[in-house]
C-alpha cells in the first residue's frame, strides 16, 4: 500500500524529471523515426545508453496520435528501461495537465499509459514485447486489500507466474482486489514483467472466461524496518478498458 512517503517521492521525481519534461514538450516538432503511415511501430530498447527523454517523448507523442507502439526489451536492464520510460511518459502527461491553463492544446487525450507484456521468441533469441495502452481513467486508489507480491532477486518466474494467475483469477471472481507486484532494481522488475507475460500466455491457452489484464507501472518509496527508505517499482494489474480487444498478440 502506498505510504505517506509517496507524496514527497512524487515531488522529488517531478523536480528531477522537470528538465526532461520541459525539453520534450517544448519541442513539439522534434523528429522521431516514423511517418504518418506507421500506425504500428516497435521501439527496440537498449540496456545501456538510452536517451530516456527522447524515448519517453516518442512514446507519448505516438500515444497522443493514437498510434500503436510496442517496446521491445531483451535482458533485465533493457526491460527495466522500458518500464522506466513508461513511468516518465506518465510524468509527462501529469505535468501537461498541470500546465493546461498555459497550453491547453498540448494536453494529451490520455490520462496515463499502461502496457500489455508478451513473450517473444525467434530461434534462440527471446525478448519481451510491451504494447503501450493509453488510459483515460485517473490512477485508481490502491486498495488496502490488494495482495502485494514482493519480487526479490531470487524469485522464480514460474512460481511468481502461478501466484499472479491465482490472484488475478480471484480478482475476476470478485473475491479479491487487484494484485500488485513490488520489485527493486532491474532483476526484480524484469522478473515481474516476465511473470505477468507468462500469466497472460497461460490465460490465452486456457481460453477461460477471466478477463485479461494490463500493467500499470509506478515508483513509490517505502520505509524499511531499519528506518531507511527504498524506492520500489510497482506493477499494478488492472482490467483492460476494452473487453472486445482482449486477445494477446
Amino acid at each position: 500500500r502506498c505510504c505517506a512517503l509517496c507524496t514527497p517521492l512524487r515531488a522529488m521525481l517531478t523536480r528531477q524529471l522537470r528538465p526532461c519534461i520541459s525539453l520534450a514538450f517544448r519541442q513539439p516538432h522534434r523528429c522521431f523515426a516514423w511517418t504518418a503511415d506507421d500506425k504500428e511501430l516497435k521501439f527496440k530498447v537498449k540496456s545501456e545508453g538510452v536517451d530516456m527523454q527522447k524515448l519517453a517523448g516518442g512514446i507519448s507523442q505516438r500515444t497522443d496520435q493514437r498510434n500503436v507502439t510496442f517496446l521491445e526489451g531483451m535482458g533485465e536492464k533493457s526491460i527495466y528501461n522500458c518500464v522506466k520510460a513508461l513511468i516518465l511518459v506518465n510524468k509527462f502527461a501529469e505535468w501537461r495537465r498541470k500546465e493546461a491553463d498555459k497550453e491547453p492544446d498540448k494536453v494529451p487525450w490520455f490520462n496515463r499509459v499502461g502496457f500489455i507484456p508478451s513473450l517473444q521468441k525467434d530461434g534462440p533469441m527471446e525478448w519481451i514485447s510491451m504494447k503501450v495502452v493509453g488510459l483515460t481513467e485517473p490512477v485508481p486508489a490502491l486498495s488496502e486489500n490488494s495482495m502485494r507480491l514482493r519480487v526479490s532477486q531470487s524469485t522464480p518466474i514460474s512460481a511468481l507466474q502461478k501466484a499472479v494467475l491465482n490472484e488475478w483469477l480471484q480478482r475476476c471472481a470478485g473475491s479479491k482486489a487487484s494484485p500488485v507486484l513490488a520489485a527493486m532494481g532491474s532483476k526484480g522488475v524484469s522478473t515481474s514483467v516476465k511473470s505477468a507475460a507468462s500469466c497472460l500466455r497461460e490465460m490465452s491457452r486456457r481460453k477461460g472466461a477471466a478477463r485479461f489484464f494490463l500493467c500499470y507501472p509506478e515508483m513509490v518509496q517505502e520505509e524499511l524496518q531499519d528506518g531507511s527508505t527504498a524506492t520500489l517499482t510497482f506493477i499494478r494489474l488492472e482490467m483492460r478498458p476494452d473487453p472486445k480487444a482482449e486477445s494477446v498478440k
